[in-house]
């Protein structure tokens, strides 16, 4: 017990009180000092072990479902950076003959003027009177191939 509550009840003890205020102190004391009754012990705030659980396989099972999803997509994204570099490639390639008068042959990333995606390697072939340029990446699913003198001119598999 507090040393606040026993000065109360010493206090109360001492008052004179006619015969009914003492009945009715009596009773009424120890209800009314609420930090003197002694607490229930209640749950402390938290999460327990079972509901951490739960929630521990429910992300579980959404990052189950959002990764293979998501890498799925990644695919497609690196499918088409090597289209897109191919076409960007075949430009240049028609620029580089228009300024040399003959197509460039070798790596894609020499070439004047050509940025490729990271990790898109590129190829030039100098056929003549054509050209063809290769584009592929590591992560990609298709091989694409531009050859200027076909049609359509952009094949991928």
């Amino acid at each position: 017990m507090s040393g606040v509550c026993r000065a109360r009840r010493a206090s109360a003890g001492k008052r004179r009180r006619s015969d009914g205020a003492l009945r009715i102190a009596r009773v009424a004391l120890p209800l009314l000092p609420l930090a003197c009754v002694s607490r229930v012990r209640h749950r402390s705030s938290g999460f327990t072990l079972i509901e951490l659980l739960v929630v521990v396989a429910i992300l579980g099972s959404l990052a189950a479902i959002a990764i293979p999803v998501f890498s799925g997509r990644q695919g497609k994204a690196y499918d088409a950076r090597v289209m897109q570099d191919a076409r960007n490639v075949a430009t240049a390639e028609e620029a580089y003959f228009v300024d040399w008068l003959s197509y460039y042959n070798g790596d894609c990333g020499q070439m004047p003027g050509v940025n490729l995606s990271p990790g898109v390697r590129c190829q030039a072939t100098n056929n003549g009177e054509s050209f063809e340029i290769q584009t592929t990446h590591p992560q990609a699913t298709r091989r694409c191939i531009w050859t200027s003198n076909a049609s359509p001119n952009l094949t991928c598999s």
